[in-house]
């Protein structure tokens, strides 16, 4: 037991020893490159290129591949109602269900469960295929998407990253000035200053023939990197804000819309919405049969300004144009004007919530 206890008593000695090896060497080489550190932080914000367009999320939309979504979904919505009326038939029947099959499948003991059977085969298979052919349409079309968000991050914290060094430098050379002032000038204020950095200075290579310059260093070197971690934030929030937001709901909500693993009700059509109310002859803020709101169907935030939902509408409403939908099917066609009819609706009541 003794050589256990002197065993862990002698790591964490060791382990100690080399903890404060390390904070000496990281005030010694935070204090002494100080000046390259932040002046190669300073250069690489200062040299950023310049800020990255963001394209326009309507150039990489698509009418055809949102119609042929439209068109399996409402195939696909047939199919489950007639597998719901296979059930029901099966119900009818009294037929019983298995329970190695979920209770999915009914006991063949009679032909009708049988043929019910295989019919419930095949509309699943049927399902699962139109399922899998909306997957391939949106992993497609996502893939074709650029990374305007990898290149914009990088971009700002770039900047920030300049923008933070340059704060830092403006502080540091604010207390190292400060404080060789109050030397001369106020040397009880100094005292009382330098103090708190004292000890840590002890520990800076040229203490012992320069005290005086490391407890300024080091005092300035603590308010300098103070002030790169606060300018660094706070550049994070001044550049981000240059970003055009109106444009990057409309990315968001496109992305959400096509990315493979997101829900369909963006590609629900509706053909009964409702158009006015009766009391004020304005239309509703949305449907009250699917409570679609028109922010959903046009992309856009509820604090969305006039000018923003004008271009939101212009940009979706374009890719049902009757240009772009001529040669089609007649079936893709009439769920082209099911859409159309839908955004219409949804940038009506737009204006009514905004006044436009």
């Amino acid at each position: 037991m003794a050589k256990k206890a002197n065993g862990a008593g002698s790591a964490f000695i060791f382990i100690a020893m080399v903890a404060i090896f390390i904070l000496i060497a990281a005030v010694n080489i935070g204090i002494l490159l100080y000046p390259f550190i932040v002046g190669a932080a300073y250069a690489y914000g200062k040299f950023a290129p310049k800020q990255p367009d963001i394209p326009d999320p309507s150039d990489y939309d698509n009418a055809l591949d949102r119609l042929a979504i439209l068109a399996i979904l409402k195939d696909r919505d047939q199919k489950v109602a007639y597998r719901d009326t296979l059930h029901s038939r099966a119900e009818l029947e009294n037929l019983r269900a298995t329970k190695g099959s979920g209770y999915s499948r009914y006991d063949t003991r009679r032909a009708i469960a049988s043929e019910i059977n295989k019919e419930l085969d095949f509309v699943e298979q049927e399902l699962s295929d139109s399922e899998q052919r909306i997957y391939d349409i949106r992993y497609n079309r996502f893939g074709m998407f650029p990374d305007w968000k990898k290149l914009s991050h990088q971009w700002i914290r770039r900047k920030s990253i300049g923008y933070a060094a340059e704060i830092s430098l403006k502080y540091f050379a604010i207390i190292l000035s400060s404080l060789f002032i109050l030397k001369k000038y106020a040397p009880s204020w100094y005292e009382a200053i330098a103090t708190p950095f004292a000890y840590i200075s002890r520990y800076v290579i040229f203490h012992d023939d320069y005290p005086f310059l490391a407890a300024f260093l080091v005092a300035a070197g603590i308010a300098g990197y103070s002030a790169f971690a606060l300018g660094y934030l706070h550049g994070q929030r001044k550049f981000l804000s240059m970003i055009d937001h109106a444009l990057v709901t409309r990315w968001l909500s496109m992305e959400e819309n096509w990315h493979p693993a997101s829900s369909y009700d963006c590609f629900q059509v509706y053909r009964d919405p409702v158009i006015e109310d009766a009391d004020d002859g304005r239309f509703l803020a949305a449907d009250s049969s699917t409570g679609e709101h028109w922010t959903d169907v046009l992309g856009v935030a509820s604090d969305a300004t006039p000018d923003e939902v004008k271009a939101a509408y212009r940009a979706i409403i374009k890719s049902y144009h009757s240009d772009r939908v001529v040669g089609l099917g007649p079936k893709l066609q009439a769920v082209a004007e099911d859409e159309t009819k839908r955004i219409n609706l949804a940038y009506e009541q737009a204006k009514a919530a905004k006044g436009i």
